[in-house]
């Protein structure tokens, strides 16, 4: 059988995986699979063939696009309800009654990535610019498709 050259997903044992360009060398007189990982700086990794557990083939798009550089998060408020600000009466009783107005479906608050309802789902803050804008995600979207900042995201 040839060896394989080609784009990859390549899954390694201990619950590793790495995306690349995986092709097979001989190293130290052992079969080894290399790597070239198209991140920002691009590198290298060399693993035993014993330690392969599987190789998915994939096209250089997808690996392309995973590698890409991913939004910023900071934390994010809790989803708006549909409480109005909670206010005193003049008995001091606070008024938290929601307002009698119709629904509408864009009061239903949603995730800027998968366009999902928030609901009363984890969220984060993703920013996405240079100029601090951000938009509200949720946090299962953020973790698989954002970076974290330099303080880490919070629910």
């Amino acid at each position: 059988m040839a060896a394989f050259d080609g784009w990859a997903v390549v899954e390694l044992l201990g619950h590793r995986v790495r995306y690349g360009r995986a092709s097979e060398v001989t190293m130290f007189g052992e079969a080894f699979c290399k790597i070239e990982i198209p991140s920002e700086p691009p590198a290298v990794e060399f693993y035993s063939g014993k330690a392969l557990y599987g190789i998915r083939p994939a096209s250089e798009e997808a690996i392309r696009a995973y590698h890409a550089p991913r939004k910023a998060l900071t934390a994010a408020p809790p989803p708006d309800d549909d409480f109005e600000d909670v206010e005193d009466d003049a008995s001091g009783q606070q008024d938290d009654e929601p307002e009698d107005e119709p629904e509408d479906e864009d009061d239903d608050p949603s995730c800027a990535f998968c366009a999902g309802s928030l609901g009363a789902e984890p969220t984060a803050r993703v920013e996405t610019g240079p100029d601090g804008d951000s938009e509200v995600w949720h946090k299962r979207c953020a973790e698989q498709h954002a970076e974290p900042n330099a303080e880490g995201w919070t629910t």
